[in-house]
Order: structure tokens, then sequence, then C-alpha cells
């Protein structure tokens, strides 16, 4: 059996987490990265495998099996710009009756004019589904992206009938691209959210080229290469900021109000897990940033934490905004250097006798005593959101920001029975926290809320149809009850000189500020 994934599959389609996706770009020059589909081709998995499971008398056996056969052949449609309306027919995106004036961005999306259709129904209808798929097949589907279209048509089954982390995967591309947590990547380095009918820039990773060009967090992006924005799907934008190494994106943002021109160059680098800076004050406050937790996360950290403290710094913002996650014997030895080893930071509970209940301990010695704050938002999950919710179990830092993500399950792979050049990851349990809670679904609460930009979050509960919903959801924090009080009473000279470009930055620095609150986040 394959171990845990180090990522939440994010190289099968253009990944969309909690709004966001990160913009990889593809060459076959230099770097002899392959794309999706090619690792697809490869497989050689047939139509027949979809065909099996869109037979007419299945699809119209339950409702969860009617819902996987629409988000089956929506998500293929889509992928070619089409809809499947109501009524069964293939039309263009942009004459869709269901279609709103902008693009749909989550499976209940998809879904939510299917179930208002079934609702008006006296019984479950018996759409062509496989009569529909074949049609796609014919009219729209090139022979060399049959197994593409099929494995995306699969997974769009899989996430309903089974679950949202039930998937399928290339072989290779796993061993080759997704295990290899710290391998680079042709990337331009930036990570961008939506905010109802706009595209907006929500982090540049330092040193990136995103970064070089003069991108930054907040920046609108008005067009790509000459074509409007705004009316591309996530999938459509992505598809447009690919390209080759060497090669130069053209966007045109919107920065501060201002209008600029600006050309990204599309370079083969490993963009950085860990980055760090300083605010200088009264009281230097340091900021670490961690993008994932790729393999040597945490000897990155120790470093950085060493070189913080030669620095002189009297708080910390550990800003995990925007990290998916990643591996998660990483997330347990980063969170031991804050903690001290031999404390538990995550529980397994699996769903079935099968596997092992298991509980993760830190083994680091604690690196950093001082009094800190954890920045998070809608786009830290997983391994991220961990780290944060066991600082915040131990009080040993107040979280600030939003909302996390909500995903606190964990899957195997192995061998999938049908193909053995794909691989099956399959939903087997949920991680629990040290005071017993899960962030599956709910995600972490902050104990100061910041309201960021990105408004139109999506996280695990609202991107789902029928989201992982663990036996025993998130047992509430007492912590934040007490803060607002020393808060509101709080005035940081220190955050007044800070520049205005990140207010959750400044947010953090005001809490480390406010010495009654300080103080519960140093030990």
């Amino acid at each position: 059996m394959l171990k845990r994934p180090s990522f939440i599959v994010a190289v099968l389609l253009t990944l969309i987490v909690a709004g966001t996706f990160v913009v990889n770009s593809k060459t076959q020059k230099l770097s002899k990265v392959k794309t999706a589909e090619e690792y697809w081709a490869e497989t050689g998995l047939s139509s027949e495998t979809l065909e099996e499971l869109l037979q007419e008398g299945s699809c119209n056996s339950s409702e969860r099996y009617f819902f996987a056969c629409v988000a089956s052949v929506q998500s293929v449609a889509q992928k070619y710009g089409l809809d499947l309306t109501t009524e069964g027919q293939l039309v263009p995106v942009s004459k869709s009756q269901s279609q709103s004036s902008t693009h749909l961005f989550s499976e209940r999306e998809v879904l939510a004019p299917w179930k208002v259709f079934l609702s008006s129904q006296s019984q479950i209808p018996n759409i062509p589904f496989l009569k529909i798929w074949r049609e796609l097949l014919e009219k729209h589907i090139k022979p060399k992206q049959v197994s593409f279209a099929v494995g995306i048509g699969m997974n769009g089954f899989l996430s309903i009938f089974r679950d949202p982390h039930t998937y399928l995967l290339p072989a290779k591309m796993y061993s080759e691209v997704v295990s290899k947590a710290n391998h680079r990547s042709l990337s331009i380095g930036v990570v961008i959210g939506r905010d109802e009918d706009q595209y907006f820039v929500k982090k540049v990773i330092a040193n990136s080229s995103s970064f070089l060009a003069g991108l930054h967090k907040g920046d609108v992006i008005l067009s790509v290469n000459g074509h409007r924005a705004g009316p591309l799907s996530a999938q459509e934008l992505s598809d447009f900021l690919r390209g080759d190494e060497g090669s130069a994106l053209n966007l045109t943002v919107r920065h501060h109000g201002e209008i600029k021109s600006i050309n990204v160059i599309r370079t083969e680098q490993r963009l950085p897990t860990v980055s760090t800076q300083v605010l200088d004050g009264i009281k230097p406050v340091g900021v670490l940033t961690i993008n994932k937790f790729a393999i040597n996360a945490c000897t990155e950290v120790k470093s950085a934490l060493k070189s913080l403290k030669q620095q002189g710094i009297q708080g910390l913002l550990l800003d995990l905004r925007d990290n998916p996650g990643g591996q998660m014997e990483e997330a347990t030895c980063v969170t031991s250097l804050f903690i001290g080893p031999g404390k538990k930071v995550y529980q397994i509970k699996p769903l079935s006798d099968d596997i092992q209940q298991e509980t993760s301990y830190g083994a680091e010695e604690q690196q950093y005593q001082g009094p800190m704050a954890v920045l998070i938002n809608s786009g830290s999950a997983s391994a991220a959101e961990i780290v944060a919710g066991a600082l915040q179990d131990y009080k040993r830092a107040v979280l600030v920001g939003e909302r996390s993500f909500g995903k606190g399950s964990f899957q195997e792979g192995e061998i999938w029975s049908k193909n053995i050049n794909i691989v099956i990851f399959e939903t087997k349990g949920f991680y629990y926290l040290p005071s017993g809670r899960t962030p599956q679904l709910v995600g972490l609460e902050p104990d100061v809320k910041v309201n960021f930009k990105d408004n139109f979050a999506l996280r695990e509960a609202d991107q789902f149809w029928y989201p992982l919903v663990p036996e025993n959801l998130s047992v509430p924090m007492e912590f934040a009850a007490d803060l607002q009080p020393d808060l509101a009473a709080c005035i940081s000279f220190d955050s007044d000189l800070l520049s205005s470009d990140d207010p959750e930055i400044k947010e953090a620095h005001r809490v480390l500020s406010c010495r009654g609150i300080a103080e519960r986040g140093a030990r």
C-alpha cells in the first residue's frame, strides 16, 4: 500500500482549494514536465470504464447515484466548454440557461440546479447519461484525450458516490510529481483567489517569478495575454497562464487604483518552503512564513527561528495563510519546535478496523518560548490546520485571521484493481487534535477575526455536495472568549507604522503588542 500522499491531489486538474489555486506552468523543453493529460494517456484508461457506471437503469437507481452521474458527465462537459442542461442537452457554457453571469466554481454550485430540478419530479428521471457521454466522446474529445476525459468523469463520479477525497491518479504522476513534495517546478509562484466577478492575487511567494516581476498581494488581475480575466473560469485562466519555460506572461493588473502591465517570465525553480522577515519597532517581531509542509520543512523552520532570535525578536508571527498542507511528519516536527517534545500533536481515528489508531507526538526540543500568533485563512488546510490547531489547543499561540479550510481527513493509496497504471486514493479516517476536536468540515475558528479581502472563499463545507462528516466535530475552544476586552483597549503604535498592504499582518502585530494577550502566547 502506498503511503498517504504529500498533498491533496492538485495535479489531476486545476485544484481549487478554499477558493484559490496555485498556478503551475508546463514545458516540454528544458524541464521535460509532462502534463496531466499526457500522464493519463499513458494509463490506457478506456471509455468502457466510465460507461459501466452510466448504464441505463443505474443512474436513476438512487438520488446519490443520480447526482454522481450528473457530476461525472458535467465535469467532462465543462472541461470542453459545454454545460449539461436538465433536459439532457449539451450546450455551450455561455448559452446555458442554468449558468450565471460568472462561471461555476464548486461542486455544490454545479449540482444546485439539478437539486431544484429533482425536487420538481415525482421520481428520479431517466436522463440518458450514457448517450450524452458518447456524444462528448464522438464530437468534442480527441482520441489522445480519451483517458484524461475518462479520468475526469470517474473522479467526478467518485466525489459524489464515495466522498470528495476519494480519487484516481495515474501511478506515474503520483511517483514523479505528487509524492515528491520538494520537487522543482515550473511555476510563477502566485496564489490566485476570486472575489465575486474578479480575480486577485492572494499571495506572492518570495523570490518567485511573480515576486521579481512586481506582482503584489491584492493586485486585481484584469487581463492575461490580452484576454479579459473576469469572465474566465478557473480552469480557463489556468490554461492561459501556462506556457513554456522562458516565455513571458503578460498580466494587466490594478494595483492601488493604478493600472499596470507586468511581464512574468516562466522559470523552473524550487520555490521556498520557508521565508522570514523582521518587523522593526520598539519590540521587533519576526514573521515566519511556511508556504507548504514539504520535506525538510522542519529543518528549515528550525534554522529560520535561530536566525530570527539572533536578530532580537520579541514576538513571532507564524504565517500559515494559503498553506495547503503537506507532510504530516514535518507538521508534527514543526509543532514541537514551539511546544517541546513528548506532547500529542494529533491522533488518527480510522473509519475501519483495518487501520490501527495512531497518535503522533513531537520529538524536537522547544526552540522558541516567546509570544506568538498564527495567521490562518480559508486557504490554510490539512497539515497547516493541525499545526495551528495544536498550538491553539495548548494555548501556545493566538490564532488571527479567518476560519480555515476544514480538511481533517486522510487518504491511503493503492494500485487500482481495474488498471495497474492507476492509483486509487480512498478516505480512511480523520485527524483529531489534542483537545479531541477535528478540523474536518468546520475548520479552525481564529481567536481574533480579521475580514480578509477574499470574501469568495470556498471551504470544505462550501465546495462539496456530500462533504465528509466525522462523528465528532470540533469541540469549541474557550481561549478566545476573554481576549476581546484586552484587544479593544490595546493601541499598537508599531502597527500604525507598518505597510497597509497586509492588514492581517498589521492586526496580528497589534495582537502581539497587547501585553495581556501576548503573555498568553508565551511559554
